[in-house]
């Protein structure tokens, strides 16, 4: 067993065909202006009481910042910089993915290092398990750094055919976006309408000619659509027990609004006819709203924030301010919510707010990229924002945990911790240790939430990686466990 699941996770290292990545001179380090002086910059963001925004980096560290997405350690970002969009209609510089850092503990970045470059334009970005996954259209990509010498040394392109190329999309847009890692070994990929046609890797093809949230493994097998019936999502969020929000976009003057939904594998949305045409047959929106441009999202998970912000969706708004949407149980759903903003830009800001993207830090603080201009004026602004809770000093910050001396029952207690990535990263080692896990956890069935969410996060990925001819005992253990774990299991292998 152990071996079968030392292989599944090494499949990822596995890379063929890499394209030239970084020289020496592109990974040296970036010199700017950083640091608390920065700050001075820019008006203060609008944001709740309770709340304070502080600036985490800016240009000229960073420029073109289309996505973000959480480093391998505390303190540090992925950035993408997104010059095939910035620079205009003609391609005069690929995008890169870099990794920023603050380096001396003062809150602001002042690293910037060329993790991967030689990308088209980068709509979506997670860094998941030692794998950075790129979507760039029209591919899924992955990179890894199997050194440690903060350069992707590793390159694989899973998918082709998520849309156009950019030479054949002037616009860059409606094509390959946002991509998310689930705990159940998922990627979950969110495709706008312009759709896809890909050659799946066992040998057939998907023809699917339209927007939704597309799935697939690590690896890029199993490809499939997951929910149909949306326009033109930017991002994918997910909370902790895998349920699916997504955000879609407008139809450009027309009378398809701004919709949140609530999606699952089969749901459909009823876009491009049924939402007027028949509009009692497709899924109902949770929130049916005016005209805007939606972009990254994140389902808020950490501890950081306020008892009545967890929880809660939130979506860039491009061009006004971020978003956020509470989020009610009702029956084997959710109820309708309604949207406040959560941050804008001040009056006086010379270059409003834009915001791209958004992730949860290890610390449970909200991270913001901010485009920081129009979409092509050729100046390279950006910024990236920290909102935290005024009552908590982030003294607490934990760093992206290692293998080191392993232990089941240290492990086993870790995935009782609130913050969702110190479960997940309990949750990759004790991957790695089926065997001295299993035997203990047989006789440790969890009885709190928080546990069975760690537990299911834990069976549910072994159960993807296995064959059925080897995963039979564990589904037998699985049904000695809560409703609620047998659900998130099933999840994963379906």
């Amino acid at each position: 067993m152990r071996a079968c699941l030392i292989n599944g996770l090494l499949f990822l290292a596995l890379a063929v065909g890499i394209p030239p990545m970084c020289t020496a001179q592109d990974a040296a380090e970036k010199t700017a202006d950083v640091g608390p002086t920065t700050e001075s910059r820019f008006p203060p963001l609008t944001i709740p009481d309770g709340f304070k925004a502080t600036l985490f980096a800016c240009d000229p560290l960073i420029e073109y910042p289309s996505v973000i997405a959480l480093g391998p350690r505390v303190s540090t970002l992925f950035v993408a910089h997104d010059y095939v969009t910035g620079l205009g209609v003609e391609i005069v510089r690929r995008d890169e993915v870099r990794l920023i850092e603050d380096s001396d503990g003062d809150d602001y970045a002042d690293k910037s290092m060329m993790f991967a470059g030689s990308f088209n334009s980068i709509q979506g970005l997670e860094f998941y398990d030692g794998t950075v996954f790129v979507m760039h259209a029209p591919l899924l990509t992955s990179v890894r750094d199997t050194d440690g010498d903060g350069v992707a040394d590793e390159r694989r392109d899973l998918i082709k055919g998520l849309g156009l190329p950019p030479e054949e999309n002037s616009n860059r847009l409606h094509c390959a976006n946002g991509v998310v890692a689930g705990h159940d070994g998922w990627l979950y990929l969110a495709l706008g309408d312009r759709g896809c046609d890909v050659k799946r890797p066992e040998g057939d093809r998907l023809l699917f000619q339209q927007g939704g949230i597309l799935r697939c493994r690590h690896d890029g097998s199993d490809f499939h659509v997951f929910s149909t019936g949306l326009r033109n999502i930017y991002d994918v969020a997910l909370d902790d027990e895998l349920n699916v929000f997504v955000r879609d976009n407008e139809n450009d003057g027309g009378d398809y609004m701004i919709r949140v939904n609530h999606c699952f594998f089969g749901s459909d949305h009823g876009y491009p006819y049924h939402y007027y045409e028949r509009s009692e047959e497709p899924m109902q929106p949770l929130a049916d709203l005016g005209r805007g441009s939606s972009a990254g999202g994140v389902c808020y998970t950490g501890t950081n924030f306020p008892k009545e912000y967890r929880g809660s969706l939130f979506f860039c708004e491009w061009g006004r301010a971020v978003v956020r949407y509470p989020r009610q149980r009702s029956k084997g759903g959710f109820a309708p919510t309604h949207e406040t903003d959560f941050a804008a830009a001040a009056d006086n800001d010379p270059y409003g707010l834009k915001p791209t993207d958004l992730v949860v830090d290890y610390d449970g603080s909200l991270l913001i990229s901010d485009w920081g201009d129009g979409q092509r004026p050729k100046r390279g602004r950006g910024r990236i924002y920290r909102i935290t809770a005024e009552t908590d000093d982030r003294s607490h910050a934990i760093n992206a945990p290692k293998d080191g001396l392993f232990s089941v029952s240290y492990h086993l207690m870790k995935l009782q911790f609130p913050r969702p990535q110190e479960r997940i990263a309990a949750q990759h080692v004790l991957e790695r240790h089926s065997t001295e896990m299993l035997p203990v956890q047989r006789n440790n069935s969890p009885k709190d939430h928080s546990t069975s969410l760690g537990v299911c996060m834990l069976c549910g990925s072994w159960l993807a990686k296995m064959t059925p001819s080897k995963n039979s005992s564990l589904w037998h253990h699985t049904t000695l466990m809560q409703a609620s774990v047998r659900r998130q299991c099933a999840r994963s292998v379906t």
